[in-house]
Order: structure tokens, then sequence, then C-alpha cells
């Protein structure tokens, strides 16, 4: 339920997936501080989706 997530959070987004996940990626960065993500990355092989990313300039944000 994202809206039970999301209830409480504040972002630059109305959004309520994309403030989830920045407060996941970057917990508390639009106070100014660089605490580690709480998100943790694994490749999974089998769950590969080969994509392209179509843009004027370079993936920014979560793609990096």
């Amino acid at each position: 339920d994202l809206e039970y997530l999301s209830e409480g959070l504040e972002g630059r987004s109305s959004n309520p997936v994309a403030v989830l996940f920045d407060t996941l990626l970057h917990p508390d960065a639009d106070f100014g501080y660089d605490y580690p993500s709480v998100l943790h990355w694994k490749l999974e092989q089998h769950h590969y989706i080969p994509h392209l990313v179509l843009g004027k300039g370079p993936p920014g944000g979560a793609w990096h």
C-alpha cells in the first residue's frame, strides 16, 4: 500500500512513489544530510530485462 508507506513523507514531487523511493535512496538529503541508502541492490541475471534509456542528455537521478 504505497499511500500508507508514503504517509507523512514530503518531497519535491506530488508522486508518492517517487517521494518514497527518494526517501529510501537518500534519507534526509533535503535537510543536507549524507546518510547511506537503506536500499540494497543486487544483480539477479534471471530477472534482467534488456532496456534502453532515451533522452537529450545523460540519464540522471536514480539512473546513476
